[in-house]
């Protein structure tokens, strides 16, 4: 019995391995299924939180540049200056420019003046066509008149025609009759005397109606030049609007001289576009600027943004109007919140100085970035901690 109860244990022996076998399957069991419950949860954490480092935030930089040339005697600006929309900035020597608007407004006051005296001239002319019209008329009512003693001296001498036909006829008949010893002598003469002065009275009447004719034809030039001095008059006024005209034209160019030379002068003054802080600036007093010469830079922080470079294969499920996450570099401890504005038409790569040109040569896969703009939420106080350049890490809480 001895023996058989020493020789028992070694039978035993086999059930501790055997139980920390399956222990080790067990548990290595729970880390697989460990490792696909947190790799299925890693997987759909990313599927809804699109996140990246490529990101910067992005303001407006207002490039303040002189529009005109001269010479800078003051500059109200210094770097990292607050500076508020219309603040002077920069003078520059104003003289010319004053000079120049005093030298336009004399141009244009004189213009004016003769303005005045253009219009005086074409009153005049307008009352001496009054005059002439009136000539004209004067004369025209003459010329019926004369035309009126034209025929009453024809009708005249047609009548005295007609007389002396009759007092021709009276002496013949007379004659006869004093050749018959019918008539008495006085008679004849009585005859004679009266064919004479119808005869006389035709030649006067003849006589007269020439004169009036005459008179008729001579009062026709009368009548043209009559009317020529209407026709002067009215082509003088017709030069004297079209003066007026090319004198209004002209006013307007010395109105926009004037008002060129006063812009002029206004650009002698350079203020901020916009609220912001001063940098890069490159001027000082004494210094000859020209037109266009950047003189400063004003960075606005009023619209910050965030423009984050996501990967295409990112990209699927980010959408405008999704909320951000965002996270700074330099400010650890805040997070602030956003949503995605826009999505750019196409990769950073399409649109660089020189794209890649994927038909020639060795092709290389490279995955492309697309930059996603990202609008801050308000009133988080982000104009006065953030500084465009930073570098940020945006979280995209896209949707399944």
């Amino acid at each position: 019995m001895s023996e058989g109860s020493q020789g028992s244990p070694p039978a035993e022996a086999p059930l501790p391995k055997r139980r920390k076998r399956t222990i080790g399957f067990v548990v290595i069991g729970v880390l697989i299924v460990g490792v696909v419950i947190a790799r299925d949860r890693y997987l759909r954490y990313n599927h809804t939180h699109v996140r990246t480092d490529d990101a910067y935030v992005e303001g407006t930089i207002y490039s303040v540049a002189a529009r005109v040339p001269g010479t800078v005697v003051k500059v109200n600006a210094a770097v990292n200056q607050r500076v508020r929309a219309g603040e002077v900035l920069v003078e520059l020597e104003p003289d010319i420019a004053r000079e120049r608007v005093a030298e336009a407004e004399a141009s244009l006051q004189a213009e004016s003046l003769r303005g005045g005296e253009l219009a005086a001239v074409r009153a005049g002319a307008g009352t001496r066509i009054a005059a002439a019209e009136a000539n004209l008329a004067r004369v025209l009512a003459s010329r019926e008149e004369l035309a009126a003693a034209v025929a009453v001296r024809d009708a005249d001498l047609r009548s005295r025609t007609v007389l002396l036909a009759q007092a021709e006829t009276d002496l013949g008949r007379a004659a006869s009759l004093f050749e018959k010893k019918v008539l008495p002598r006085d008679r004849l003469e009585q005859a004679q005397t009266a064919a004479a002065s119808a005869k006389e009275a035709l030649s006067s009447a003849q006589e007269l109606k020439k004169q009036a004719e005459i008179a008729l034809a001579n009062h026709a030039t009368s009548v043209a030049q009559a009317r020529a001095a209407v026709a002067v008059e009215k082509s003088a006024l017709g030069q004297t609007e079209a003066a007026l005209r090319t004198h209004g034209e002209q006013v307007k160019g010395r109105e926009s001289q004037v008002a060129i030379a006063k812009l002029t002068l206004g650009y002698a003054t350079i203020v901020a576009p916009a609220d912001g802080y001063v940098t890069k600036k490159a001027v000082e007093v004494g210094n000859q600027v020209q037109a266009g010469q950047p003189l400063l830079a004003v960075v606005s922080l009023a619209d910050l943004s965030i423009v984050a470079n996501y990967k295409e294969t990112q990209i699927h499920a980010v959408k405008p109007g999704l909320p951000v996450r965002i996270r700074v570099d330099a400010l650890p401890d805040r997070e602030f919140t956003g949503r995605v504005q826009s999505v750019m038409a196409g990769t950073g790569a399409a649109f660089s100085l020189f794209p890649p040109e994927n038909a020639s040569g060795n092709y290389i896969k490279i995955v492309q970035r697309i930059p996603v703009k990202i609008a801050l939420d308000p009133n988080q106080g982000a104009e006065d901690v953030l500084r465009v350049g930073m570098s940020v890490n945006p979280t995209i809480l896209a949707s399944e």
